[in-house]
């Protein structure tokens, strides 16, 4: 799984799907998902799974940049949380996908912007807020010690101003 995600790294898992429906081997988006996240279990990298997860999903839903209503922008973060939750049987992970998706939400990305991939600044500032990195992924699951964080003001530019009136803040 592995292999074909780093040989395809700005591809969307409908299009991963797509290419291997020509090889003659149907799979669906949430079966590639299943296997992700049971790789990642097992080399003890679901976080870094989950931000892949997320920019491909990203780019999914805004293949031209991101923008368009409020309803719009969840979409992909919806698809993400389920993958993580069912496709990837770890539904302990929903509170932590919520709180990334509220980081981003809560200051969304300019009209147009596209990740530059799963170590995207934006996505990783997202991240470190409301998904810290751990020791493994029996820490990173926990929700306790994910409550706290620097808010993502001052991730965006569109934010900057507000970084300094929210640098103390323990919002989440």
């Amino acid at each position: 799984m592995m292999d074909l995600l780093r040989s395809h790294p700005d591809r969307t898992y409908v299009f991963l799907c797509e290419l291997l429906r020509d090889a003659h081997s149907g799979v669906a988006p949430a079966q590639l998902a299943s296997l992700r996240y049971a790789e990642a279990r097992e080399s003890n990298c679901v976080r870094e799974a989950a931000m892949d997860s997320l920019y491909r999903w990203i780019l999914h839903f805004f293949p031209d940049g991101w923008g368009g209503t409020e309803f719009a922008c969840v979409r992909p973060f919806v698809m993400w949380s389920t993958n993580i939750a069912v496709a990837g049987n770890m539904p302990e992970l929903v509170d932590t996908a919520r709180r990334v998706t509220n980081r981003v939400l809560d200051c969304p990305p300019a009209a147009g912007w596209k990740p530059g991939g799963p170590a995207d600044p934006y996505l990783v500032a997202a991240f470190d807020a409301a998904w810290p990195r751990c020791e493994g992924p029996t820490e990173q699951m926990r929700g306790s010690s994910l409550l706290d964080g620097p808010s993502l003001r001052g991730a965006h530019a569109a934010c900057v101003e507000d970084s300094e009136e929210h640098e103390d803040s323990d919002e989440v």
